[in-house]
């Protein structure tokens, strides 16, 4: 499994899947039991806490992520920008 954050799109592989999310359709970015996990129309995209070295290293990806996302999704992911905020 990857994540990628690129400045167009966030971009999930799984295997032989994968899935070009355009930060538009991304509503929210939330921590659940050792994922976060992003929501795209509905859906939920999981990127694993266990994906990410050290804390840094995931406060960096959660901080990228909600630079990406509208302002209107950043005001729903309350929990990732406290974390990113290293609060």
């Amino acid at each position: 499994m990857s994540l990628t954050l690129e400045t167009y799109a966030l971009i999930s592989e799984i295997a032989e899947v994968k899935r070009v999310i355009g930060w538009s359709a991304v509503t929210e970015l939330f921590r659940s039991k050792g994922y976060w996990i992003f929501i795209v129309h509905g859906d939920g995209i999981h990127a694993p806490s266990r994906l990410f070295a050290t804390v840094e290293e995931e406060r960096a990806f959660v901080a990228s992520a909600l630079s990406h996302m509208s302002e209107s999704a950043r005001s729903r992911s309350v929990d990732a920008l406290s974390y990113a905020s290293g609060a």
